[in-house]
């Protein structure tokens, strides 16, 4: 494996985004801007493209908007800090692209970055396999490193380098483990969706049968060994996702926020609150949506939309079809999940594979 100094920038940013504080924060914003600067020196990029311009000036809305609402909601200092890690997060797409876009435009970071991810799932997975119990993993969330994982695997399937096929392997075996024995649910179902569709995507007859039968084989051997595993971390409650998928928690959280919202106040339901939380439960809804009309209000909510739908619609236009089915899968996974608002490194890594694939397809 070769050292590069891009690949050692990348995974102490990668890392610096798995830790809270403010000196892993200012790590993660310095290899960034190192990151922008280096690449800019050394390509000589003079041009200023017009997608450039246009994210510049969103970013610039968005940290407008950022300031109305600690001078409005008049929020503390604790609560602007949480409200910057939120808008932090929701925007990463922007940041990335702006940041990082010139470098994924002509390198495929993902394989830099890769071998860590590796690492970090197979730590992951030794610690619900010892442990049985995934809360503490990387991220404080058991479906968290499976979220990601998730929206790489079209990239790993489809785009992923030929000589990398060990890797894959690897990659491919450990990432199903950790999303069986994690109980993740939803996790399991987007992985299976998203192996279907990068297989009924894949041009060629032939192709799209090596991907079903390598479909049909994984889940034959799930469930050869789920009598073996039953026992084991979250198997028999990943699996329980075929018996149907209602979920009391989350139809708690939802009637929760619905009455916590209706407690706001009008200016409260225009830019929302500042917290993506259900007060009294400690916890977000666990849907985007929800989340967004909660911190950012209406206007936010509606804006994050907005730009999603022209941003997919521009994909489609440019028969990016791999490209929208990264943003199908990341919407999806957090109809139900809380990572748009409080994933930070899911959200760059979609974003990274998002621009990776745009520039393969």
């Amino acid at each position: 494996m070769k050292i590069t100094q891009n690949k050692i920038l990348l995974w102490i940013f990668v890392v610096s985004t798995l830790i809270n504080g403010i000196v892993p924060e200012a790590i993660g914003w310095g290899v960034l801007f190192i990151l922008f600067y280096n690449h800019r020196r050394y390509r000589k990029i003079e041009t200023y493209s017009t997608y450039s311009f246009e994210n510049t000036l969103l970013l610039v809305l968005i940290i407008i908007f950022y300031i109305v609402q600690i001078a409005e909601l008049h929020l503390s200092t604790s609560e602007s800090i949480r409200l910057y890690g939120i808008t932090k997060t929701v925007v990463a797409f922007v940041l990335v692209r702006i940041l990082l876009g010139p470098m994924i435009s002509q390198d495929d970071i993902i394989a830099d970055i890769f071998p860590l991810m590796l690492i970090i799932n197979i730590y992951a997975l030794v610690v619900i396999l010892l442990k049985g119990d995934a809360a503490t993993v990387l991220g404080g969330s058991r479906n968290y490193i499976g979220a990601i994982d998730v929206v790489l695997i079209p990239y790993v399937l489809r785009f992923m380098p030929l000589e990398k096929k060990k890797s894959r392997a690897v990659w491919l075996i450990v990432t199903f483990a950790l999303t069986i024995f994690s109980g993740s649910r939803s996790m399991l179902l987007a992985a299976i969706i998203a192996v279907a569709a990068t297989a009924i995507l894949r041009e060629g007859l032939q192709r799209k049968i090596k991907y079903m039968i390598l479909f049909v084989i994984v889940a034959l051997l799930a469930v050869m060994f789920g009598g073996i595993f039953n026992n084991v971390g979250g198997f028999s409650r990943a699996f329980s996702v075929f018996n149907g998928f209602s979920d009391q928690a989350r139809s708690d959280l939802f009637d929760s926020f619905v009455v916590q919202y209706g407690q706001y106040s009008d200016l409260e339901k225009l830019i929302g609150s500042g917290n993506n939380l259900i007060v009294w439960r400690g916890a977000p809804p666990h849907n985007f949506a929800l989340e967004m009309l909660l911190c950012f209000g209406k206007i936010g909510l509606a804006l994050f939309l907005v730009v999603t739908i022209i941003t997919a619609i521009r994909f489609l236009k440019h028969k990016k079809k791999y490209t929208c089915l990264i943003i199908g899968l990341a919407i999806m996974i957090n109809l139900v999940q809380p990572f748009i608002t409080t994933g930070y490194l899911f959200q760059v890594m979609m974003s990274i594979v998002c621009l990776t694939i745009y520039t393969k397809e």
